[in-house]
Order: structure tokens, then sequence, then C-alpha cells
């Protein structure tokens, strides 16, 4: 037989019988191909006969670019499925995920929709308008028994049909399946298809699919079926501008190598981590599913020319006032950074209850020029500052702290400045509204932090004249720092959640405590306290371990540690080949 005969016969049965062929022809092009493309078709909806006719043999599904929306149910029933593709659509919710069957879906594609949550309600249980007339059953069988023999497998555009004799294994199988469909296209149109929301649900995993993306919807929380998917690979949440936040349950997709977040302004994780990538976005979700502490410990740096009286200052705030120092005690000058803890107390004034106390690691920075050059290694974002400059300078002494400002505003963008004059107790030509016009024009006080930042200018958060000798506005000063403290909100974070409030894995202070000890013993020894990187390791792994899993997890503590003051820690910049 020629190989055009087949296409006659099909003219004829499709002259007959034209909807009744056609949708037989599609089948056999789905068998074949063991995929179904309905893309770039503007369908508002699919007809889910042609979904159920090929069900066991599907293997791909794409119904990209259309105007759907919603999906039948039948496409998460097929049992084989590996790929659905559904980008593009209308569609505002899936299926509810219980009832999904597709065990073997390893890549989902639903991006470019309106899903505000994947989860749906619906029934999907009538489907009698895609019913053909059951007049038509009897002929359209006997005809497909004559034309069963010549038809081969049909590419999914495919027009014509190629040589016969690819089929003749599965001959008796295909017969089989598409009398089937023609049968159920062929049923009454009062019948309806049985319901599915008796499948059991506690047989279901989606233990497969490695490849989610969620791109370009409305969605405003993840879905919890992502956080329990054993394979996930990667998943795309790009332009979801309602997505704020992501839960710590992410995590346990330990696969998890490729997650897309650019461009959402989540709350959770911070911008810092999403910036290192998808695997400290993970580590970090993953820290937050472990025991947390709260953490009220912050950096206190004072900055300002030597001789301001720094040293003086931090030792009166602290309560550590020595009866025995001597004027030329005072005359000596700090050399680089002198660290040390100061507990801060806010005055009770009335209140019933004690305020909770704040934990600075405070850092008196060196005013000899010869060090500028290190003060930025040591500022960070979660830190209080205070400018300190000498009264009695005049001019001269609020004037040399705008360089100290200018380096805070390039490091730490818009951290807290308060400025503080010392030797109020000492006369001086130099009055309090003179003092005050300085800093109004030096640092910018009482400008908002908006203009500031324009001029390079971190937020001045008030001016405090005090002494070091008489104790004079110390007490104000103590208020002002830890109002400072307790109202300070990371930058990154949309709700700007203050960072005292934010809770820290119990791993993290663990190994704060034995990093304290190693510090304690290397001192002892008459040893910098400085280890190496391998020694770190070590310090985690001593008995008993700690609970820190892998290297960028250990990598994620010791930056919070160095943000705030507990240790100095430095990662390598990466390193770029030549050709990138």
């Amino acid at each position: 037989m020629e190989r055009g005969a087949p296409l006659d016969l099909l003219g004829v049965l499709r002259s007959a019988h034209p909807k009744a062929v056609d949708e037989i022809v599609f089948s056999l092009r789905c068998i074949a191909n063991h995929a179904l493309d309905l893309s770039c078709l503007k369908l508002p909806q699919i007809n889910p006969l042609r979904i159920t006719a090929a069900a066991e043999l599907l293997h791909r599904v794409d119904v990209s670019h259309n105007q759907l929306e919603r999906l039948p149910l039948e496409i998460f029933l097929l049992p084989n499925i590996t790929v659905l593709k559904a980008s593009h659509n209308h569609l505002q919710f899936l299926p509810a995920f219980p009832r999904w069957r597709c065990t073997a879906l390893q890549i989902l594609d639903v991006s470019h929709n309106e899903i505000i949550s994947p989860l749906g309600s619906q029934d999907y249980n009538d489907f009698s308008q895609f019913n053909l007339n059951p007049a038509d059953s009897s002929t359209a069988a006997a005809m497909l028994n004559k034309a069963l023999p010549y038809m081969t497998p049909l590419s999914d555009r495919s027009t014509t049909v190629p040589s016969p004799t690819e089929l003749k294994k599965d001959q008796s199988k295909l017969k089989t399946r598409l009398l089937g469909t023609l049968s159920g296209l062929l049923q009454p149109a009062t019948k309806q298809i049985k319901r599915t929301t008796c499948v059991p649900t506690t047989i279901f995993t989606m233990r497969n699919l490695t490849s989610v993306n969620l791109r370009g919807n409305r969605l405003e929380e993840l879905p919890a079926w992502v956080t329990v998917l054993p394979k996930l690979w990667s998943l795309d949440l790009r332009d979801n501008p309602r997505l704020h936040w992501l839960p710590p349950e992410l995590a346990r997709a330990r696969g998890l190598f490729l997650l897309r977040v650019e461009g959402l302004m989540l709350s959770n994780p911070p911008a810092s981590e999403i910036a290192r990538g998808s695997k400290a976005v993970v580590c970090y979700l993953r820290s937050q599913l472990k025991m947390s502490i709260s953490y009220r410990h912050m950096k206190l740096m004072v900055i300002g020319e030597t001789a301001a009286g720094k040293t003086t200052l931090l030792t009166y705030l602290s309560g550590e006032v020595n009866p025995n120092r001597t004027h030329q005690d005072e005359l000596l000058s700090t050399v680089g950074v002198s660290m040390g803890m100061y507990k801060c107390q806010r005055s009770r004034e009335g209140r019933r209850d004690m305020p909770r106390p704040v934990f600075f690691q405070t850092l008196d920075f060196a005013g000899q020029h010869e060090y500028d050059s290190t003060h930025q290694c040591f500022f960070s974002q979660r830190a209080v500052y205070l400018g300190v400059f000498d009264i009695t300078l005049g001019y001269d002494g609020v004037a040399s702290l705008r360089p100290w400002l200018m380096s805070i505003q390039a490091c730490a963008p818009g951290s807290p400045v308060v400025i503080v004059g010392t030797h109020c107790d000492v006369s001086s030509n130099f009055d309090d509204n003179d003092i005050l016009a300085a800093v109004e024009q030096e640092c910018g006080l009482g400008r908002p932090a908006s203009a500031l930042g324009s001029l390079g200018l971190p937020r001045i958060a008030g001016l405090y004249l005090v002494s070091g000798t008489t104790g004079e506005g110390m007490d104000a000063l103590r208020d002002a720092i830890y109002t400072e403290a307790v109202e300070l909100t990371d930058p990154h974070s949309i709700f700007k959640e203050p960072y005292l409030q934010q809770t820290v894995p119990g791993s993290y202070l663990e190994l704060q405590e034995r990093l304290a000890l190693e510090a304690e013993e290397l001192k002892r020894n008459s040893s910098c306290p400085v280890i190496s990187h391998g020694q770190l390791v070590e310090v985690v792994k001593r008995a008993p371990p700690l609970d820190i899993e892998d290297s960028e997890e250990l990598s994620q503590a010791c930056r919070f540690l160095h943000n705030v003051g507990v240790l100095m820690h430095y990662e390598p910049p990466p390193i770029k080949s030549a050709e990138s």
C-alpha cells in the first residue's frame, strides 16, 4: 500500500465525523510522542478528556501561553508526567496539593500567572460540555479499526502519517487505549466524571519534584507544600511583589541549590544574606529552625580625635572610675583600638519594672591619624556611635568630627551617631549656643536623615555635653545610648524590625563562649588572640560538637559575631578568573 493511502482514509473519516476523528488523531499524536502540547493556542479552557485519553503514556504537558484561568485536576493525576508547563496564563490557583497524584513530576512551571495562593478547592467534576453525540460511537469505532494498522507516531504539529512499521509492537495496546478513549469521548452529555476527592492523601508524596517556577505571580506567602519537597533543586520566586517573607521550613529542602529571589522586598531573610546567594539564604533559614535565643548585644563605637576624652567617657559610663587615676593617666592616648564590655541600664524614672539591660561590646578608637585606615574594618550597622570632641578646642573640636562621620556613612549608612562634648566643667569662651551652632553646621544636627545622607553624613541622634570628672550629663547620655540601641532597626528589613528583638541560634552563643575561652588561653600563654580557620573548625568540632552543620553556617555565625563586636572575622573576596 502506498504511503499516502492512510491520508485518504483519514480524510474520509474526517469528512463524516470530523470532531471524533480529530480527537482520535490528536490522541494518537500524544500517545506516540508521550507529550501533550497545547501551547500558544489562546485556549480559555482544556478538555480534560484529552488528558485522560493518554493518561498513562503522557510524560510532558505544555499548556503555556494560553488564556487558562484554571488547570484541570486530571493533569495532576497523570501518574507518569515529569514536566508540566503552564506559564503565561491567567491562573489564580492550582488544585489543592493533597489531591495531586503525579508522583513522577520533576519540573513544574507556573510562572507569569496571577497565582495568589497555589492552593484551591475547586470541583473539577463537570466536563459535560466537552462530550460528543453518542450516535457517532459505533461508526467511528469501526472506522478506527480499519485505520489503525496504518497509523504511526506523529509529531505534535504534524499533519502527515509516516510509515506504519513503527507501531507494530504497540498496535494492540494502542487500539485498546483509543477505543476506550473514543468510548469516553462519546458518552451521553449528562454523564459526569467520577469525583476524585475520595483518594487518600496519606499515600501521596511529591518525592521527585526538583524544579518549581512561581515567578511573576501575586504570591503573598510561600505555599507550604514547597517546604516538604525532598528533592527540590531549583525554586524561582522572582517578580512576586507581595511576597515579603520566606518560611524557615524551606531549609528542610536540603538539596535546594538555586533559589531565585532577586528583586523581592523580603524581611526574612535579610538582604545581606540574599546578596550572598542561595546557599547562604538556605543556611540562614536553617539556623532559624534551631533553638533561638534573645540576644541583646550590640557594638558601642567611640570615635574622635586624640585626647578628646573618649577613654575617660567610657570608663565613667561603665562605672569603672578609678579613684587613683592621675592626670598623667588621662594624658595617655589609646593605641589602635581598645575593646571592652559595657552593660547599659536605663534609669528607672518612675517605671514599675527595671528595663532590660543592653550589653555593648565597646570599641575605643585611637585618634591618631596613623590609625585612620584601620577604622573602617570595625564599622558596622548593628552599632551605636559616640562622636566625641573636646569643648575647650572650640569650633575646631567640632569640625574634627566631620571626617569620622563621613567614614561611618560610607561603611554603615544611616547609623545613629550621638555627638558628645567633653570637659563641660571647664570654663571656655565657647558657650552652649556656640557649640550648638557648630554642631548644626559641621555635623548636620537637626537635619533629616535623608538630607544628611546626600551630604555623606550619618543620622545625628542628639548632642550631649558631659564631664568625666563631675559626672555632669552622664545620666542623660546613658539614657540616650540605651534608647538608640533598643530602637535601632535592621535597615535590610522592610518592616524595620529592631535588632534587639531578633533571636539568634543557640549555637552562635555557644561558639562565642568557646572563642572567649580560647582567647583567654592564648593570652595566658602570652600569645595574640588570633586563630586560623583550621583552628576555628577544631573549636567547633571539639566535644561536644556545636550544632553547626557546614562551612557556610560557620561563616554565617562568624559574620554575626563580627557584626556585634565579639570577634573580628574577615572573609577573602571571591577570586574571579581573567575571562569573567
